[in-house]
C-alpha cells in the first residue's frame, strides 16, 4: 500500500490534488490530506508517507519547514512541491526535492509528475528473495545497508540485523547491483543511500563505520554515486 500526504492552506487546490491522485491511483493507495504543516508533522510522527505534495508558501511553519523536518525522520519521501511561487524555488534544493508542479500550470504538469512517481515508487519499493540457512526472506532493497563477503560467508546487513544468506557476492551484484548498489571492493556491495562521505581509501556510511575503498573502483564509485544521486531527486 502506497502512503501519499497532501499539505495545502488552499482549500480548493487540496481537494484538487488529492482527487488527481485518486483518480490515478484507483487503489493500493492511501491518501491523507493537511491544511497546515503543523498538522502534517505531528502525523509524520506517527507513520511514513512514501510521497508528499507539499505547497510552499503557508502560515505558520511553512513548506519548507515542513519539508526539513520530515527529512530529518524520513529520508526516503518523495517531496512534490506544489506552489504558485516560482521563485522559491532553488531555495527548496536542500530538501532534495522529486518534482515541482506550478499552480498556474497543474493540469499540464502533473500527469508527468505522478507517473514518474509511480516509476519511482515501484523502484524503491523493489524486494529481494534471501535463503537463510534454515528459512527463506524477502528484504526491501532500500533497506539494505551493505553487503559483505567475510570468512567465504555473505552477509547482508540490514540497519538493525545481519543475514548470513547462500549467495555469491557475484550472484548479489547481479541480481541487486543495478537498483543503487555499488561494488566498492570485490568483497563489498553498498547501498549508495547510505553513503555519507568518500576518501581516498575508504567510504563512509551514514551511521560513522567505514568501508574499505578499492583504488581501482574509486572513479567508477564517484560516478555511479553522482548517477544515483541526481537520479534519486
Amino acid at each position: 500500500m502506497i502512503r501519499i500526504a497532501v499539505c495545502d492552506d488552499d482549500v480548493v487546490m487540496l481537494d484538487t490534488v488529492c482527487k488527481r491522485i485518486a483518480d490515478y491511483y484507483v487503489s493500493d493507495c492511501e491518501i491523507a490530506r493537511f491544511e497546515s504543516g503543523k498538522q502534517m508533522l505531528e502525523e509524520n510522527n506517527k507513520q511514513l508517507f512514501d510521497a508528499l505534495f507539499l505547497d510552499i508558501d503557508m502560515p505558520g511553519i511553512d513548506g519548507m519547514e515542513t519539508a526539513k523536518r520530515i527529512r530529518e525522520t524520513n529520508r526516503y519521501i518523495k517531496i512534490i512541491f506544489v506552489t504558485n511561487k516560482d521563485s522559491l524555488v532553488y531555495e527548496t534544493l536542500r530538501y532534495v526535492p522529486f518534482r515541482y508542479i506550478r499552480k498556474a500550470y497543474f493540469d499540464e504538469e502533473f500527469p508527468e509528475a505522478i507517473e514518474e512517481l509511480r516509476k519511482s515508487l515501484n523502484e524503491s519499493n523493489r524486494t529481494e528473495m534471501f535463503s537463510l540457512k534454515d528459512r527463506r526472506v524477502c528484504i526491501k532493497l532500500r533497506d539494505i545497508v551493505y553487503a559483505e563477503v567475510r570468512n567465504h560467508t555473505l552477509r547482508v546487513v540490514l540497519e538493525n540485523e545481519t543475514l548470513n544468506v547462500t549467495k555469491t557476492m557475484d550472484e548479489l551484484n547481479d541480481d541487486i547491483g543495478s537498483f543503487g548498489f555499488i561494488r566498492i571492493h570485490k568483497s563489498y556491495l553498498v547501498n549508495y543511500r547510505y553513503i555519507s562521505s568518500i576518501s581516498a581509501k575508504d567510504v563512509v556510511l551514514t551511521n560513522g563505520n567505514k568501508l574499505p575503498l578499492s583504488k581501482n573502483r574509486a572513479k567508477d564509485v564517484m560516478r555511479l554515486l553522482q548517477i544515483y544521486s541526481r537520479n534519486e531527486r
